[in-house]
């Protein structure tokens, strides 16, 4: 499965361009990984691990995936 691990973006992305019009533009690490948590929070995801939360599960009608 996939977890938060996998909803990465690539390294190059938080390093700044070398040259160019957009020289020294970059993703910030931390706005990067708040935005992901606040998507996380609007998708019902638990932010520890990226995965749906039990009660979304439910809400979906998957509730027998998290029910023993």
């Amino acid at each position: 499965g996939f977890t938060r691990k996998d909803d990465e973006l690539p390294t190059r992305v938080f390093e700044g361009l070398p040259d160019g019009p957009a020289a020294g533009r970059h993703v910030d690490r931390r706005e990067f990984e708040a935005a992901r948590d606040l998507y996380y929070g609007f998708a019902g995801w638990d932010p520890k691990t990226g995965n749906p939360t039990p009660e979304k599960l439910k809400s979906l009608s998957l509730g027998w995936l998290v029910e023993p």
